[in-house]
């Protein structure tokens, strides 16, 4: 009985090791260097050089180049080529928040600074309560800023909101941070943040 038992638990353990979702899951951390929208295929380069091609199954969303993102993936034994990724997860840099962090911090009374230019304002709108300073003026207007209050900064898609970030967080501002995402706007109107 003994015997049964012990080979049933090494019977079982090896299914466990050797099932093709375990055995062949793994996770990748990287900057994306393109995607392709209409074969839901992106590329991912790691910090250490090593590039693999991911098929998402569904539209990659939000995604964009040079996002960092941390795939989990599956390869079948001895697959080559394009890998099957079943999740992918955004990684927010220093200072970067996610739509839904946004959202929260907004509600809780967060000060909202737009950094982009006059003409993007002027013809897309700009959020409810947000004041524009355009980012090569955002150094010049310090004097018109509490260090004190909680601050976020957000542009069209995040680059430009992540350097007001570090210009505010080079001068004193702890309580700051970026929106890390793309915001649209409809008729002079905040439509979507994704």
């Amino acid at each position: 009985m003994y015997r049964r038992f012990a080979l049933a638990v090494v019977v079982s353990g090896l299914l466990v090791q050797f099932s093709p979702a375990s055995a062949f899951a793994a996770q990748m951390e990287g900057k994306i260097a393109y995607i392709t929208n209409k074969f839901k295929t992106f590329q991912l380069e790691s910090k250490s050089g090593q590039v693999e091609i991911f098929n998402f199954g569904k539209d990659t969303g939000s995604l964009k180049p040079n996002d960092m993102v941390r795939v989990t993936y599956t390869r079948g034994k001895g697959a080559k080529g394009i890998v099957k990724a079943t999740t992918v997860t955004k990684l927010y840099g220093d200072g970067g928040v996610s739509p839904e962090q946004f959202a929260q911090l907004r509600k809780a009374g967060a000060i909202l600074i737009d950094v982009r230019n006059d003409r993007d304002v002027k013809s897309k709108g700009i959020m409810t309560g947000a004041k524009h300073i355009p980012l090569d003026q955002l150094e010049s207007s310090l004097g018109s800023l509490s260090k004190s209050d909680k601050t976020i900064v957000y542009c069209n898609s995040g680059p430009i909101a992540a350097i007001g970030y570090t210009i505010l967080k080079n001068n004193g501002f702890e309580d700051v941070s970026y929106l890390e995402a793309r915001v649209y706007f409809k008729d002079g109107q905040l439509f979507l943040i994704k």
